[in-house]
């Protein structure tokens, strides 16, 4: 029976790269790579989950594909968000909710690869409040679905030396490629809610976690300094893209990685400021709207707010300036330039993207009052604290109580 998972496992893997080698082959512009995956989904059989159920397969896919058909995958996966949003629209507001958490519940399949889909689902903008309502339950089902695969992979089989493989594939599920934070953040989303009886279990998930932080922190000193500016341009626009306690929690990690490299613990403050940034210009725009995408049941994230609170109660000016100001490309010895700090006075002079264009206009200090920055930190720790309490009253089985108490 080990043998025979083994070989479907392989089998498993050896398709998806036949796919993409075949797909990418014979379609070569980003365009039409978007709408044959488009066709390939929508022409699927299945229930009104059928747009996000397939994306499971595009995902085992992409680990296999040049850049140019990633970035067709991830077009058609916002495709796919936005199919799924306005399908759920169409269920009845009374009846989506339940029908969602039943329909994860329900689903087997790569844990890793269903936290990603979830946790980028979780950002698509026309969904029901419903259904974003229901994206931390979705997260812990999840979670338990994959610990209990983890913990049952090494008991399924004779050969324990078979079994510890195929436990460390599940691990190894996110890639250790390309430096990329939605694979940071499903990481770090399982290490909120995953606690092993196994003590070298848990050991392997944060082995891999550290490999990953790893990774990320090396694309601040590669050999190519315009390599160097790209890349850091397009993992701090993906940063900023989800102000929320995750991201921040990643930053608190990477920034024990530098903290005894001046150069690099300067580029990641940088990242961190057009985080905070995002939060603040985010929050201002519809506080409910973002408080219900960013809010979790986690108690761990709590400290996330209160930390943010007291950094702009230490140093308002600071915490809402704009991001040094500098164009990030290569001195003549390929080394990233010094940046000047902004006054957040002479506008839009942000980081740019990986475009090159701003993404963010520059915060007017004179403009914010205060008081008002404190209120929605005030209001986020009290989401927050609302929401872990709701989840404490809401445990329906021991393996939830289970999971919560794990959390602490």
């Amino acid at each position: 029976a080990g043998m025979m998972f083994k070989k479907i496992d392989s089998a498993r893997q050896a398709t998806a790269e036949n796919t993409a080698g075949v797909v990418t082959g014979v379609v070569q512009d980003t365009d039409s790579l978007t709408s044959y995956f488009d066709a390939a989904i929508q022409n699927q059989q299945g229930s009104e989950f059928k747009d996000i159920k397939n994306l499971e397969v595009l995902k085992r896919v992409e680990q296999f594909v040049p850049e140019f058909a990633k970035d067709a995958i991830r077009q058609a996966q916002a495709n796919a968000f936005k199919r799924f949003g306005a399908q759920m629209e169409k269920m009845p507001a009374g009846e989506r909710g339940q029908k969602f958490e039943n329909y994860v519940g329900g689903i087997n399949g790569d844990g890793m690869r269903k936290m990603e889909i979830i946790d980028q689902l979780e950002n698509a903008s026309n969904l029901p409040p419903e259904i974003v309502g229901k994206m931390e339950t979705a997260k812990d089902i999840t979670a338990r679905k994959f610990q209990n695969q983890v913990e049952q992979a090494g008991q399924k089989f004779e050969d324990a030396g078979l079994g510890q493989q195929m436990q460390k594939r599940y691990f190894s599920n996110v890639a250790v490629g390309a430096p990329d934070v939605g694979q940071l953040r499903v990481m770090e989303e399982m290490r909120k809610r995953v606690n092993f009886d196994d003590a070298s279990l848990n050991q392997q998930m944060e082995n891999q976690r550290a490999k990953m932080m790893d990774n990320f922190q090396g694309q601040f000193n590669q050999p190519n300094g315009q390599a160097t500016a790209e890349g850091f341009a397009r993992l701090s626009e993906q940063m900023a893209q989800r102000p929320d306690p995750t991201t921040f929690q990643i930053m608190n990690a990477l920034e024990e990685k530098v903290k005894t490299d001046p150069k690099k613990l300067e580029m990641l403050d940088k990242m961190r400021q057009e985080v905070k940034v995002q939060f603040i210009e985010q929050v201002q725009k519809d506080p409910e709207k973002f408080f219900s995408r960013i809010t979790t049941n986690n108690p761990e994230d709590l400290a996330v707010f209160s930390q943010l609170k007291e950094e702009f109660k230490n140093n308002p000016e600071q915490f809402l300036a704009p991001p040094p100001q500098g164009n990030f490309q290569p001195n003549a010895n390929g080394s990233i330039p010094e940046t000047t700090p902004n006054n957040g006075v002479n506008g839009d002079q942000s980081m740019p993207t990986s475009n090159g264009q701003n993404n963010f206009q520059s915060m007017q200090p004179a403009s914010i009052k205060p008081a008002q920055i404190n209120k929605f930190f005030d209001q986020a720790i009290q989401k927050q604290t609302q929401a872990v309490t709701e989840q404490l009253g809401g445990i329906k089985n021991s393996e939830e109580f289970e999971q919560f108490n794990k959390k602490f």
